[in-house]
Protein backbone atom coordinates (compact mmCIF):
# COMPACT_ATOMS: atom_id res chain seq x y z
CA UNK A 1 0.00 0.00 0.00
CA UNK A 2 2.93 2.22 0.96
CA UNK A 3 4.06 1.84 -2.90
CA UNK A 4 0.77 2.95 -4.22
CA UNK A 5 1.19 7.06 -3.46
CA UNK A 6 4.66 6.67 -4.92
CA UNK A 7 3.56 4.58 -8.49
CA UNK A 8 0.80 7.24 -8.65
CA UNK A 9 3.34 9.97 -8.41
CA UNK A 10 5.84 8.68 -11.19
CA UNK A 11 2.61 8.19 -13.91
CA UNK A 12 1.54 11.72 -12.93
CA UNK A 13 5.19 12.94 -13.61
CA UNK A 14 6.04 10.77 -16.84
CA UNK A 15 2.32 12.13 -17.88
CA UNK A 16 3.72 15.75 -18.08
CA UNK A 17 7.01 14.74 -19.65
CA UNK A 18 6.51 15.73 -23.28
CA UNK A 19 9.23 14.48 -25.84
CA UNK A 20 9.04 14.42 -29.78
CA UNK A 21 8.12 17.42 -32.37
CA UNK A 22 4.63 18.51 -33.57
CA UNK A 23 3.86 17.61 -37.13
CA UNK A 24 5.96 18.29 -40.01
CA UNK A 25 4.49 20.12 -42.87
CA UNK A 26 2.53 18.15 -46.22
CA UNK A 27 4.51 16.72 -48.58
CA UNK A 28 2.09 16.35 -51.54
CA UNK A 29 1.48 16.56 -55.33
CA UNK A 30 -0.33 19.37 -56.69
CA UNK A 31 -3.60 18.87 -57.85
CA UNK A 32 -3.71 18.75 -61.99
CA UNK A 33 -6.79 20.90 -61.93
CA UNK A 34 -5.07 23.69 -60.08
CA UNK A 35 -5.89 25.24 -57.51
CA UNK A 36 -9.56 25.79 -56.63
CA UNK A 37 -10.73 29.42 -55.43
CA UNK A 38 -11.89 29.49 -52.09
CA UNK A 39 -13.13 31.61 -49.07
CA UNK A 40 -11.73 30.54 -44.94
CA UNK A 41 -14.19 32.18 -42.94
CA UNK A 42 -12.58 33.54 -40.09
CA UNK A 43 -12.61 29.98 -36.84
CA UNK A 44 -15.33 30.16 -34.30
CA UNK A 45 -12.53 30.00 -31.00
CA UNK A 46 -12.66 30.41 -27.46
CA UNK A 47 -8.97 31.81 -28.13
CA UNK A 48 -9.31 34.97 -30.62
CA UNK A 49 -5.70 35.00 -31.34
CA UNK A 50 -4.76 31.85 -31.54
CA UNK A 51 -7.42 30.99 -34.00
CA UNK A 52 -5.93 34.07 -36.07
CA UNK A 53 -2.29 32.26 -35.91
CA UNK A 54 -4.01 29.24 -37.21
CA UNK A 55 -6.28 30.66 -39.90
CA UNK A 56 -3.11 32.12 -41.44
CA UNK A 57 -1.25 28.80 -40.93
CA UNK A 58 -3.73 26.82 -42.55
CA UNK A 59 -4.44 29.40 -45.17
CA UNK A 60 -0.17 29.05 -46.21
CA UNK A 61 -0.44 25.46 -46.14
CA UNK A 62 -3.47 25.07 -48.68
CA UNK A 63 -2.04 27.61 -50.92
CA UNK A 64 1.53 26.15 -50.64
CA UNK A 65 0.48 22.68 -51.72
CA UNK A 66 -1.78 24.05 -54.80
CA UNK A 67 -4.93 22.69 -53.30
CA UNK A 68 -6.71 26.41 -52.81
CA UNK A 69 -6.10 30.26 -53.62
CA UNK A 70 -8.05 32.21 -50.67
CA UNK A 71 -9.59 35.17 -50.96
CA UNK A 72 -8.70 37.90 -48.77
CA UNK A 73 -9.57 37.49 -45.48
CA UNK A 74 -10.87 41.40 -45.22
CA UNK A 75 -13.19 40.44 -48.05
CA UNK A 76 -14.41 37.64 -46.52
CA UNK A 77 -15.03 38.93 -43.33
CA UNK A 78 -17.00 42.19 -45.32
CA UNK A 79 -18.94 39.52 -46.65
CA UNK A 80 -20.24 38.41 -43.18
CA UNK A 81 -20.56 40.66 -41.42
CA UNK A 82 -22.61 42.33 -44.67
CA UNK A 83 -24.56 39.16 -45.03
CA UNK A 84 -24.81 38.84 -41.19
CA UNK A 85 -23.60 34.84 -41.43
CA UNK A 86 -23.48 34.05 -37.96
CA UNK A 87 -20.21 32.15 -37.56
CA UNK A 88 -21.10 31.56 -33.17
CA UNK A 89 -23.86 29.44 -33.81
CA UNK A 90 -23.80 26.13 -31.73
CA UNK A 91 -23.01 23.48 -34.89
CA UNK A 92 -21.56 26.43 -37.14
CA UNK A 93 -22.81 28.39 -40.03
CA UNK A 94 -25.99 26.53 -42.21
CA UNK A 95 -25.62 25.32 -46.25
CA UNK A 96 -27.02 28.48 -46.86
CA UNK A 97 -24.86 30.79 -45.07
CA UNK A 98 -21.84 29.01 -47.02
CA UNK A 99 -23.66 29.25 -49.96
CA UNK A 100 -24.60 33.05 -49.97
CA UNK A 101 -20.43 33.72 -49.06
CA UNK A 102 -19.54 31.40 -51.76
CA UNK A 103 -21.83 33.46 -54.17
CA UNK A 104 -21.30 36.79 -53.07
CA UNK A 105 -17.52 35.95 -53.62
CA UNK A 106 -17.85 34.14 -56.30
CA UNK A 107 -15.33 31.07 -54.80
CA UNK A 108 -16.15 27.03 -55.79
CA UNK A 109 -15.13 26.36 -51.77
CA UNK A 110 -15.85 28.24 -48.62
CA UNK A 111 -13.74 26.67 -45.71
CA UNK A 112 -15.32 26.95 -42.04
CA UNK A 113 -15.10 25.46 -39.06
CA UNK A 114 -14.08 26.20 -35.06
CA UNK A 115 -11.03 26.15 -33.32
CA UNK A 116 -10.39 25.50 -29.97
CA UNK A 117 -7.39 25.42 -27.14
CA UNK A 118 -8.01 23.00 -24.26
CA UNK A 119 -5.65 23.70 -20.95
CA UNK A 120 -4.27 21.17 -18.99
CA UNK A 121 -2.19 21.80 -16.00
CA UNK A 122 0.74 19.96 -16.13
CA UNK A 123 4.32 19.98 -14.00
CA UNK A 124 5.82 22.10 -16.67
CA UNK A 125 2.60 24.29 -16.63
CA UNK A 126 -0.68 24.93 -18.76
CA UNK A 127 -0.10 22.78 -21.67
CA UNK A 128 -2.80 24.34 -24.89
CA UNK A 129 -4.12 21.15 -26.97
CA UNK A 130 -5.99 22.21 -30.24
CA UNK A 131 -8.82 20.63 -31.26
CA UNK A 132 -9.50 22.28 -34.81
CA UNK A 133 -13.12 20.96 -37.26
CA UNK A 134 -12.77 22.19 -40.56
CA UNK A 135 -16.33 22.13 -43.02
CA UNK A 136 -15.66 22.95 -46.97
CA UNK A 137 -18.59 23.18 -48.54
CA UNK A 138 -19.20 23.86 -52.60
CA UNK A 139 -19.82 28.04 -52.84
CA UNK A 140 -22.39 27.53 -55.75
CA UNK A 141 -24.68 25.21 -53.70
CA UNK A 142 -23.85 25.22 -50.29
CA UNK A 143 -23.26 21.32 -50.06
CA UNK A 144 -20.97 20.14 -47.72
CA UNK A 145 -18.07 18.67 -49.91
CA UNK A 146 -15.69 17.53 -46.64
CA UNK A 147 -15.43 17.38 -42.80
CA UNK A 148 -11.99 16.66 -41.30
CA UNK A 149 -10.64 17.11 -37.41
CA UNK A 150 -7.37 17.37 -35.81
CA UNK A 151 -6.44 17.12 -32.47
CA UNK A 152 -3.27 17.19 -30.53
CA UNK A 153 -4.40 16.03 -27.11
CA UNK A 154 -2.89 12.40 -27.93
CA UNK A 155 0.70 14.06 -29.18
CA UNK A 156 4.06 13.92 -27.64
CA UNK A 157 5.96 17.03 -28.15
CA UNK A 158 8.67 19.34 -26.68
CA UNK A 159 7.55 21.39 -23.69
CA UNK A 160 8.03 24.66 -25.55
CA UNK A 161 5.23 23.67 -27.59
CA UNK A 162 3.46 22.38 -25.39
CA UNK A 163 2.60 25.11 -23.33
CA UNK A 164 2.10 28.03 -26.11
CA UNK A 165 -1.06 27.49 -28.37
CA UNK A 166 0.27 29.19 -31.22
CA UNK A 167 2.97 25.96 -31.91
CA UNK A 168 0.51 23.50 -31.35
CA UNK A 169 -2.03 25.09 -33.76
CA UNK A 170 0.72 24.68 -36.20
CA UNK A 171 1.00 21.11 -35.62
CA UNK A 172 -2.76 20.70 -35.90
CA UNK A 173 -2.65 22.90 -38.70
CA UNK A 174 -0.47 20.70 -40.57
CA UNK A 175 -2.55 17.87 -40.03
CA UNK A 176 -5.56 19.15 -41.23
CA UNK A 177 -3.55 20.87 -44.27
CA UNK A 178 -2.54 17.20 -44.80
CA UNK A 179 -6.22 15.72 -44.70
CA UNK A 180 -7.45 18.21 -46.88
CA UNK A 181 -4.65 17.99 -49.63
CA UNK A 182 -4.89 14.17 -49.89
CA UNK A 183 -6.27 13.28 -53.26
CA UNK A 184 -9.87 12.64 -53.31
CA UNK A 185 -10.47 14.53 -50.44
CA UNK A 186 -13.48 16.54 -51.38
Amino acid sequence: MKRLPIILSACILLSSCVTATPASPPVVTPRDAGPATAALLPWYSNEPDAARVAYEQLSACLTRTGVFTFTPRDKVESVVKDFRVDLDKTFGPSDSDFKVVGQALGVEYVLGGAFTVLKGLTFAGWRKDITADMRVHRGESGAEAGYWRSNTGFTWTTTATALDANNMSESAMNHMCAQIAAPGAF
